[in-house]
């Protein structure tokens, strides 16, 4: 779980860029010199995403539970199960636990700090998705969590009663963070930036810092799980153990400079680490509570809730006495200390393991030479340079991660065959005997026949994360817990998207048949079997081969019967899990059991005879196995107890396998389902859990690391066999298990307390973030602004509006309405700008550039205005592909030193659809591998120019304009390409995560428009766009800002990126350091419009001076790549960049990525308007300006320099 507070207030810091193209400060027109200053604001965007689910469900009718403290938000479908719903949902039950607990634990929560709550606190509950999903927004007073808990999550945090644990562990962030708030509830913090460009020596440096509330995470999110457990709610588990117990032994606790930001917690090298901050900090906590007392975690939220400080952890100091790095130290003492002596005894009794099953050899560090083993762990790279023990030590976490970190639930066939486990999502199968596993045997596999056969014959099969899969008996083929929508389409295949047109992807079973993804093709002078095997994450495997069970929605962990006739399985609704068996054709569906009080089950098997279950079953706060029978349905537990049993596993011996924590570790056990003995068969320092027995008899099961879930093999003789009976309670009082079955909470009183959810009340407290900005508009004239960002909604997310002011020098006023209660989004925008501006004017009497005598500047002043409103549908196809429809109008006016108002130049109407598919997304990530964006907008557009002093018409390339009409596509492509592995070298760079970025524009406009409408290219800064935003502006970064234009656009830019100091985690005073990285590239392109006659006797001059064709036909449209562009001279430009990214994260909390670039324009660029950067618009033909300026860029050099603007 995780506060939303840091992230939202950088993710609304600004209006939300433009996707298509900036039309800031684009001259309007050659005779006044006046620049256009649009603000980057799109109206086919929303200003702010949704926060939780991408779709709206409109199918769902909101209830709401009044307590005394809290609002509970939750959902039930309008339509139900008997009127053909198949996607009937409630969260009611749900609704009413929370409400429950919520109450409970309020009290407790705020004596800790001594700060009671005054305002309600609202908790949406979230039953449409089939996995876990929780967050807070303390200064919104929101809460929003899933009923469904997700199945992994308990393994990282111990079985618990979902609702209370995840209830109190949110409301701990919000009292905690409001305890530890110096500013306003209401505001987020204040964002200072500004940005200077210097058009002559061409330099662009901009700044941003944004101040708000910090904190370090340790503490946050530890302090979280503290305080729960001070509460009485929670509890340090043997999973919580196992992580820290492991990060301390294999050296990966994360250091005093790391443990404070979220930052830098991700790739390669750093599986988990965004789990250790809470541990670390849960440890923490209690580490104090020993030294200093209960409340000790508590006052560090007071007292910086004093004043705002730039290093939250000094805190510490002030409240202790002693500073947070000396505590640190004595922790990591502490800690390692105490796990050194549990592995110490875990070892005396002796360690039996077994190995990790990697591959058909040995892993590099499964060897007996100490000595080799030692220098392999502290090399530095192939070559043996030495590169520091940083470099060493990230290189062999990179090396050890390799072989796996989410793996889980392996399974191996009934015949022995298949061998597999999900990894990430995918069921990996491998086609292999037992005999070949060097780890069970002691021998490496040596038959190339049957290496070969296991390299082709293996293949991915897209499943639930984490969910349950079985094979059948009987046949190649297997069920698994597979998503509805998982299974797709040639072009989703090939997208990666998932269609979600109702906004359901559930779960569900679904049969896999292995022999259907074989092919059979010719490879030389041979015929060869395999399956295909590429990308597996995005379900490229033949849709044929699989086939849906019906009426298993909402289904997971499959267990086929002995027969291979029926499967047994969990079925979720509202908090809760049932057992369920049904035929394999989807008939003769029967409920074993029927809870509807949030009842658990973690996993459930068949006895050989197939009479019976077992299962894990959590009720009551307690879990333990349990066998059902069948025939009479009768329920009873294999053990009593306070351990946690799981992953039962009933095999062909008659035994029943299982893991439990026992004394504080999780191991494998075995029950004798005839003599009921226990034993224990593993004993492991880090943790065994899933355990499958081989035809063979050996054991197969997970075992945590601290560099992921590894698969591991114990051979048979291995068994520890140590009995165990003595640890658990098999000897029970059945009256109160059965008083325990029986028992049902009584919740109904809240009935009185539900209402229809009525958004008017509902509504989020608002934030606020005032904005001081600086910029210049020319080298001498700097602008101070100041304004304020402002959002409010309701808590279920249907209507909102956001508010964006900026007032100085100039006004801008930017508002929309969304409203997100029906399938599409809709949202009104309106804007208003009001700016001055001042620039030079240079007339040349003899219109000779070399002679200066005649020559005389004049200075403008003048002030534009710009109305903007729009009206946009968004609708989200999947997840990663959008449509917007639009309408937007836009009216710019003038108004000189001595008008009396504001006179309009033009007014432009735009009709259009914008696709935007995006599989690469993200904030601050330096280095993307792999993904893309597209972004394909098609419009139509009317203008007419209507400026009076020029009587309503305006000259472009040649051409008076007045009222017209045009069409315009515009496509965006960019793709992020992880380098191939070719050769040794490319090898390397690919194991370094170098990349490949193609970034593509495209455009085209079917006639000849104003300046204002044509399209515009040059380098930018980032500033221009907002924090945060994705799209590269590399694009000709060597030339000059909207120094390019025309009605044809075609620009590729290739670049190679690759980390310098990836693995470098650094705190320098506030500023916290994660990465530094590289890239190198180009833009070659252009940008044509069309060109006015050049034969005198096809045009004639107006009274300004401005070529008129006389006949339209005679203005010709420029061929892209083959005639060389007027407006700035070439055919094709070309320029060169090299940049630095620096991964930083200012006061724990705020992204603070910063950067350096340098662009090389190869080519001489003229135009019109200030096309050297001088601030004096030069002219050409006439006293009033022409279509060209005098004046032209040469090639040089320009530098980007950004300090937390991103990129």
């Amino acid at each position: 779980m995780r506060s939303l507070l840091r992230s939202l207030s950088r993710s609304l810091l600004r209006p939300a860029p433009s996707s298509r193209r900036p039309r800031a400060r684009a001259a309007i027109g050659r005779l006044l010199g006046v620049g256009l200053a649009v603000t980057a604001l799109d109206a086919s965007q929303p200003a702010q995403a949704k926060f939780a689910q991408l779709y709206n469900h409109p199918d769902l009718e909101w209830y709401s539970i009044e307590t005394e403290h809290f609002v509970v938000h939750y959902p039930v479908s309008r339509k139900s199960a008997e009127e053909g719903n198949d996607h009937y949902l409630t969260g009611e039950w749900s609704a009413r636990k929370i409400a429950k607990v919520s109450e409970d634990m309020w009290a407790p929560m705020c004596e800790q700090f001594n700060y009671f709550l005054k305002e309600q606190i609202h908790v949406v509950l979230l039953n449409q998705p089939d996995g876990l999903e929780g967050f807070t927004v303390p200064n919104f007073d929101w809460i929003e969590i899933s009923a469904n808990p997700g199945k992994s999550f308990a393994r990282s945090r111990g079985r618990m009663e979902w609702f209370s644990d995840v209830m109190v562990h949110e409301f701990a962030h919000v009292v905690s963070l409001k305890a530890n708030g110096p500013f306003s509830e209401a505001m987020l913090g204040v964002s200072v930036g500004g940005l200077y460009q210097d058009g002559i020596n061409d330099v662009d440096t901009g700044v941003e810092l944004f101040i708000g509330d910090g904190d370090s995470v340790f503490w946050t999110e530890g302090g979280a799980e503290y305080w729960s457990d001070n509460a009485g709610w929670n509890w340090w588990t043997a999973s919580r153990d196992q992580n820290i117990r492991m990060t301390v032994l294999e050296g990966r606790l994360l250091t005093y400079d790391e443990w404070h930001t979220r930052s830098g917690k991700r790739g390669p090298g750093r599986w988990n680490d965004h789990e250790r901050y809470y541990q670390q900090g849960y440890s923490f906590g209690q580490y104090l509570r020993q030294r200093f007392g209960d409340d000790t975690y508590a006052r560090f939220a007071l007292e910086y809730g004093k004043a705002w400080r730039p290093q939250w952890e000094t805190v510490i100091e002030s409240v202790l006495g002693v500073d947070a790095e000396t505590l640190y130290n004595d922790w990591v003492a502490y800690v390692t200390d105490r796990y050194t002596k549990q592995a110490e005894r875990i070892k005396a009794r002796g360690l039996v393991e077994g190995l990790e099953l990697a591959d058909l050899k040995w892993t590099d560090w499964q060897v007996d030479d100490i000595e080799a083993r030692d220098k392999w762990l502290t090399q530095a790279d192939d070559k043996g340079h030495r590169k520091g023990r940083k470099r060493a030590d990230y290189l062999t976490e990179v090396k050890k991660e390799k072989t796996g970190t989410y793996q889980w639930e392996p399974r191996v066939s009934p015949d022995g065959r298949y061998w597999s486990s999900v990894n990430y999502g995918t069921i990996m199968v491998s086609r292999l005997d037992e005999d070949m596993l060097p780890q069970l045997t002691g021998v490496p596999a040596s038959d190339s026949e049957r290496i070969e056969r296991f390299q082709r014959m293996s293949v991915g099969v897209p499943a639930s994360w984490e969910h349950g899969y079985d094979f059948f008996p009987n046949r190649d083929a297997m069920v698994i817990t597979g998503h509805e929508n998982g299974f797709r389409s040639p072009i989703w295949r090939l997208t990666g998207g998932k269609p979600e047109i109702d906004g359901y992807d559930w779960d569900e079973l679904q049969i896999v048949d292995l022999s259907a993804l074989t092919r059979e093709r010719k490879e030389g002078n041979r015929r060869v079997k395999d399956r295909n095997r590429k990308w597996p994450n995005r379900g490229l495997i033949d849709p044929d081969a699989v086939t849906r069970i019906p009426n298993t929605l909402r289904g997971s962990n499959p267990a086929i019967s002995p027969d291979g006739k029926q499967v047994a399985y969990l079925e979720y609704t509202d908090g809760t899990l049932n057992v369920v068996v049904i035929d394999i054709d989807g008939n003769n569906k029967r409920h074993i059991t029927d809870w509807k009080d949030g009842t658990w089950f973690q996993g459930v098997d068949w006895s050989p005879d197939g009479t019976k279950l077992v299962v894990s079953m959590f009720r009551q706060y307690q879990q333990n196995l349990y066998i059902i029978d069948l025939a009479t349905g009768e329920m009873k537990p294999i053990m009593w107890d306070s351990w946690e049993e799981a992953d039962p596993l009933w095999a062909d011996d008659g035994k029943i396998y299982f893991c439990a924590d026992v004394d504080g570790v999780w191991n494998i056990f075995s029950y004798d389902t005839e003599s009921e003995e226990i034993l224990q068969l593993t004993n492991v320092i880090g943790g065994a859990i899933t355990p499958q027995i081989t035809p063979e008899g050996n054991l197969v099961y997970n075992y945590y690391s601290a560099h992921g879930w590894k698969i591991y093999g114990l051979a048979k003789d291995e068994f520890f066999n140590r009995p165990a009976n003595h640890y658990f309670e098999t000897d029970y009082d059945e009256a109160a298990v059965q008083a325990s079955l029986e028992m049902v909470e009584d919740l109904s009183a809240y009935e009185a307390s539900t209402s229809r959810y009525k958004w008017t009340k509902s509504l989020m407290a608002p934030y606020l973030v005032p904005i001081v900005r600086i910029d210049n508009d020319t080298r001498t004239n700097w602008g101070l602004s100041a304004g304020f960002q402002f959002l409010i909604q309701d808590y279920v997310e249907h209507h909102g509006a956001f508010l964006y002011t900026s007032l100085g020098e100039d006004l801008l006023l930017y508002g929309q309405y969304f409203f997100q209660g029906w399938y599409p989004n809709f949202m009104l925008t309106a804007l208003h700008y009001q700016g001055k501006y001042n620039q030079g004017f240079l007339l040349d009497d003899d219109e000779d550039v070399t002679t200066t005598e005649d020559q005389t500047i004049w200075e403008f002043r003048r002030s534009q205005t710009q109305q903007f409103v729009a009206l946009a549908m968004q609708y989200p196809w999947t997840s990663r592909f959008d449509t917007f429809a639009y309408v937007q109008g836009l009216q710019f006016s003038l108004k000189g030193t001595d008008d009396q108002r504001f006179v309009p130049y033009l007014q432009t109407l735009r009709a259009g659809v914008t696709f935007s598919f995006a599989n690469a997304g993200g904030w601050t990530n330096a280095n993307y591998y792999r993904g893309r964006n597209i972004d394909l907008d098609l419009s139509h557009n009317w203008a007419d120019i209507v400026y009076e002093p020029f009587g309503g018409a305006f000259v472009d390339d040649g051409q008076l304009l007045d009222k017209y009409q045009y069409n315009e596509v515009e496509l965006r492509y960019t793709e992020f390409i992880k380098v191939p592995g070719w050769g040794k070298l490319l090898k390397k760079a690919r194991e370094h995560d170098h990349a490949i970025q193609i970034d593509t524009r495209l455009g085209f406009i079917d006639r000849n428009v104003d300046a204002n409408n044509e399209f515009r290219a040059g380098g930018q800064h980032p500033f221009y766009w907002g924090y945060g935003d994705l799209r590269p502006n590399t694009l000709f970064a060597g030339y000059p800002p909207y120094s390019l234009s025309g009605e044809t656009m075609g620009i590729l830019n290739l670049s190679y990126r690759f980390p310098l100091q990836a693995w470098f985690r650094k705190q320098v005073g506030p500023l916290f350091l994660h990465g530094l990285y590289m890239q190198v590239g180009g833009t070659a392109g252009n940008l044509w419009s069309f060109r006015p006659p050049e034969d005198p006797d096809l045009f004639y001059r107006n009274r300004y001076g401005e070529r008129i064709a006389y006949n339209d036909d005679d203005i010709k449209r420029e061929i892209p790549f083959v005639d060389t562009a007027y407006k700035n001279g070439n055919a094709m430009l070309y320029d060169a960049m090299a940049e630095f990214r620096l991964s930083g994260t200012m006061f724990h909390t705020s992204s603070w990525d910063s950067f350096l670039r340098l662009a090389y324009g190869f080519n001489e660029v003229r135009g019109y308007g200030d096309v050297n950067g001088d601030d004096i618009y030069d002219t050409s033909d006439n006293a009033f300006g022409d279509e060209l300026s005098n004046e032209t860029e040469k090639p040089g050099l320009r530098v980007y320099i950004g300090l937390g603007t991103g990129w």
